[in-house]
């Protein structure tokens, strides 16, 4: 992870413009900034479970659908 950045983790509410509102793991609701530097793995819709990278301003600097890790323990 970049230094600065953060994991969300948790269920995608909402998509409010070039906003990814996501519930994380404990239960707060997260407001990632989308654009085109983002790297999105996929098409996400309200309802997916999410993987998200954010800057600490709260842009998203990767999205990936959860579970679809490589790293992920078996």
């Amino acid at each position: 992870a970049a230094p600065g950045s953060q994991a969300v983790k948790g269920d995608l509410l909402r998509i409010d413009g070039e906003f990814y509102v996501v519930k994380d793991t404990s239960g707060k609701e997260v407001r990632l900034h989308v654009d085109g530097t983002s790297k999105l793995e996929g098409t996400f819709k309200a309802g997916d479970k999410i993987e998200a990278q954010a800057s600490d301003k709260g842009h998203a600097l990767s999205i990936k659908p959860a579970g679809a890790a490589s790293g992920m323990p078996q």
